[in-house]
């Protein structure tokens, strides 16, 4: 009589598993055990698919999936990379997009993984557009990344299909906009703003737009706004925005946060602007309309002073002084938390801090204000660690306001460890 081997709870399993998460060979391995290990190993052996155009086509990739479909069940990500070509010319090395992304075929591939929940786009431009979409019912997404967005211009714009892709979704937990590679919009003058609009109706909570060029940025918030025409309707909650061209920038940020005021719920501001230009328009932050968003319950300042930054200490000081004169305006009633993000930087403890805790001390409805003060190595931070550690911050410390509310914290490392005041060593 053979004894029955003793089987693991499949809790342990997933235990042991998550463990092997970066030893594929293992994974593959474990996959052949038993068939109760199999749907435990191949769910984080498959879990992340990612393609380079350059050493496998799209087009491969779809048949693949179809050769496979006991597989797909487990893809929930899916990196898409394109082959990015620099050219030399007379005067300059220009990048140009050497892969193009056909629509109909990323929906192909969409309908073979009903798993999906994230998908990233990577030096791609982009054709076709479909109408009507071959998805019904639509799928859903928690997050869809659109990396170094191709230029705006009248030539090489592939703009509307890449508008296109976001209308192959129903839902989309935040949508990201990364232009890396972006190029001056030298002949994008003509373009009306009207001519972009997403061929269908979205569900979009999350908008992230990073290093993206003005007339990026305008066509694509005017698209998001005309993909949600009923203002009561519309569902945005979150928006990160990191300003990089000028301070017309501003002014777009302020008409789409208006389109939005009933709903958003989070913002996390960047203006990378202060850090290259030296013109401080500070006026043109009186556009931000952020006393209209009444639902504002979290507000992210961010103070991550770039390498690319020459005068290090005026670009800082610019950027205080902006949040400060942001933080100055009337502000909803629903704000509750403000967050200043920054990294260290031997700067920080020369800022007015004491006037920024006179600023902050005026919003009636804040219950919380957090330094998230990132430290990249994983050590402790203590308030004597000197001008860049949490030491930087005595003054604001010291300041009355914040700290006689109670209402003052620290987010000292990466790990995300929040520490409130009253456990900060003084």
């Amino acid at each position: 009589m053979v004894e029955e081997g003793l089987q693991l709870p499949i809790d342990i399993i997933h235990t042991i598993f998550d463990q092997l998460c970066d030893e594929k060979k293992s994974l593959a391995a474990c996959s052949l055990v038993c068939k109760a290990w199999e749907p435990a190993s191949r769910s984080r052996l498959f879990c992340s698919i990612k393609t380079e155009e350059w050493k496998s086509s799209f087009l491969a990739l779809e048949r693949f999936f179809t050769a496979v479909p006991h597989l797909t069940s487990y893809i929930s990500q899916l990196s898409l990379v394109g082959l990015t070509v620099f050219e030399l010319t007379d005067s300059s090395i220009e990048f140009v997009y050497g892969s193009t992304l056909d629509v109909s075929l990323l929906a192909r591939i969409l309908t073979k993984l009903p798993a999906l929940r994230r998908l990233y786009l990577i030096d791609l431009a982009y054709e076709g557009i479909l109408v009507p979409f071959p998805l019904a019912p639509r799928p859903s997404l928690d997050l869809l990344v659109f990396q170094n967005v191709p230029p705006l211009s009248h030539t090489n714009s592939t703009l509307p299909e890449l508008l296109g892709v976001i209308a192959l979704f129903s839902y989309i937990g935040r949508l990201t906009f990364i232009g890396d590679n972006a190029e001056v919009e030298h002949d994008a003058d003509g373009l009306a703003v009207d001519d972009y609009e997403i061929p269908g109706q979205v569900d979009i909570r999350g908008l992230e737009l990073k290093h993206i060029s003005g007339k990026v940025l305008a066509a694509v918030t005017h698209a998001i706004c005309k993909s949600s025409p009923l203002e009561f309707n519309r569902r945005l909650e979150t928006f990160t925005v990191c300003i990089h061209d000028t301070y017309e920038c501003v002014d777009i940020i302020g008409n789409f946060l208006r389109s939005f005021r009933h709903s958003i719920k989070h913002v996390d501001f960047d203006p990378m602007v202060l850090y290259i230009r030296s013109d401080a328009e500070y006026d043109a932050w009186d556009k931000l309309h952020l006393s209209e968003c009444s639902n504002l319950a979290s507000l992210t300042l961010s103070l991550e002073l770039p390498s690319i930054a020459l005068r290090a200490y005026d670009a800082i000081e610019r950027c205080f002084g902006a949040y400060k004169l942001i933080l100055s305006q009337p502000l909803p009633s629903a704000l509750e938390q403000v967050t200043l993000r920054f990294k260290p930087n031997p700067f920080i403890s020369s800022l007015q801090w004491v006037d920024m805790d006179h600023v902050l001390c005026r919003i009636p409805s804040l219950k919380s204000v957090v330094i998230d003060f990132r430290n990249p190595i994983r050590t402790p931070m203590r308030m004597g660690d000197g001008p860049t550690g949490v030491g930087a911050f005595a003054p604001l410390v010291a300041a009355p306001g914040l700290r006689a509310k109670g209402i003052l914290g620290f987010r000292m490392d990466i790990s995300d460890v929040y520490a409130p005041l009253y456990n900060m060593p003084l």
